[in-house]
């Protein structure tokens, strides 16, 4: 099983790289890490022959950097979504494959445009734990967000927040599931404080 960490050097908070490892662990010997830096998105990529692909949290300044980055691959990641690929985006990461960011300043910023779904950044940050409910686990799910943005147009959800904020400052429905893309803002790292979700992606990718 190949797996890989997208843009580990550029987008990498809160010891993101832990939930790769944690998911190659849950994996076992079958799992194989690439991880590729910013420097490598260059020329034609494949990412078809991947079983899971990771991007998580950055700075909002990275975060364009890496947009206008990966705006290059944007029907290399859809192919790779249409061949089965499983994709987990974590923190501000997610709101890159949207349709637009709009900025504090008024300013919108096209995403990749993969999913409808819009997301509006305002001056105020949110700072809060997290604590909610997925389908495809018994356990929990508990992390923290620090975001200042909110998440319009998605209808279907990853979890149902128990405490805490989803999308937007009044939902109780956060993230994003559709088809093999998971995206979410709880970061912790998510599936290091969550044991029974990497369970649950390994048992997907078997």
């Amino acid at each position: 099983m190949k797996l890989l960490h997208l843009l580990y050097d550029f987008c990498n908070l809160y010891g993101d790289y832990g939930n790769i490892l944690t998911l190659a662990r849950a994996l076992g010997e079958s799992a194989n890490i690439r991880r590729m830096p910013l420097t490598e998105l260059s020329g034609e990529l494949d990412f078809t022959q991947y079983g899971f692909i990771y991007i998580g949290s950055a700075t909002e300044k990275n975060q364009r950097t890496a947009l206008e980055f990966l705006r290059v691959y944007r029907d290399a990641l859809k192919a790779a979504l249409d061949n089965g690929t499983v994709i987990l985006a974590t923190g501000n990461s997610f709101e890159m494959f949207g349709k637009e960011l709009t900025e504090a300043s008024g300013e919108t910023v096209k995403g990749l445009g993969l999913f409808d779904f819009t997301v509006t950044r305002s001056d105020e940050r949110t700072v809060t734990d997290i604590h909610a409910v997925f389908s495809g686990t018994k356990a929990p799910i508990t992390g923290f967000i620090n975001r200042c943005s909110a998440i319009h147009g998605v209808d279907s959800p990853f979890f149902e927040i128990i405490d805490g904020i989803g999308n937007t400052p009044d939902d109780k429905r956060e993230g994003i599931i559709s088809g093999g893309f998971y995206g979410t803002h709880i970061i912790g790292p998510l599936l290091v404080r969550n044991p029974e979700l990497a369970q649950y992606f390994a048992e997907l990718l078997r």
